[in-house]
């Protein structure tokens, strides 16, 4: 969960930032890697005024521990730019101490260069020409990913599952062009077969060198 004092930041800087700016490319996820109980991230919920998601329990998620992946200060900021390769930005080599407020703008840099570089969009393009839709979100059975696209002639789109800590959970059949809709569904087992615990996850969608990343909630 954000610190009290990064909450507001977070939320005017980086969530609603993104939200108008690159929808489906960036997701915000406020982790409670304490612990805490429902009313406790409730009353954070009311004190920031933040709408991103919260995920409660994170230091005891089945699948990962976000405490110790990451730890309990705000030293690092962890971006998932592909299963193989994240970037770390560190807090304290960027020059703030542990405890001052976060700094959105040297983050939305970091951001910022990684999806020229990834998702290779503009911000006034990506919300018309490319959209990657889920329902139902959240399930407890059955989702269909949608992939809405300009039907250029590209290569078969692919989609796979990551787990909160970059970890392929799932990956879907590549599928080819219909026009402008490319479709999956997943019913929410893993490579191995076994249904997946509740909690976050997110879907990212490869379609040529065009990639879409999205959150889902699995429920028990």
């Amino acid at each position: 969960m954000e610190c009290l004092i990064d909450g507001p930041s977070v939320e005017s800087e980086l969530h609603q930032y993104y939200l108008e700016r690159y929808p489906q490319h960036v997701v915000v996820v406020g982790a409670d890697i304490f612990n805490g109980s429902t009313a406790a991230l409730q009353s954070f919920r009311n004190t920031t005024g933040v709408t991103y998601a919260l995920l409660l329990n994170a230091a005891a998620t089945s699948g990962g521990n976000m405490f110790a992946l990451y730890g309990d200060r705000d030293n690092f900021i962890v971006i998932d730019s592909d299963a193989n390769r994240t970037i770390r930005f560190n807090a304290r080599q960027q020059g703030y101490p542990y405890g001052a407020a976060l700094d959105a703008p040297r983050v939305r840099a970091l951001v910022d260069s990684l999806l020229a570089t990834t998702v290779g969009v503009e911000p006034s393009t990506a919300s018309i020409d490319w959209q990657l839709s889920i329902a139902p979100n959240p399930a407890a059975g059955a989702m269909r990913f949608e992939l809405r696209h300009p039907g250029v002639e590209l290569a078969p789109a692919r989609a796979e599952v990551l787990d909160l800590a970059g970890r392929r959970v799932a990956s879907l059949a590549a599928q080819p062009h219909r026009g402008e809709l490319t479709a999956w569904g997943w019913d929410g087992r893993d490579l191995a077969g076994t249904r997946v615990a509740a909690g976050i996850y997110f879907v990212r969608v490869r379609l040529g060198e065009r990639e879409l990343l999205a959150r889902v909630a699995r429920l028990r």
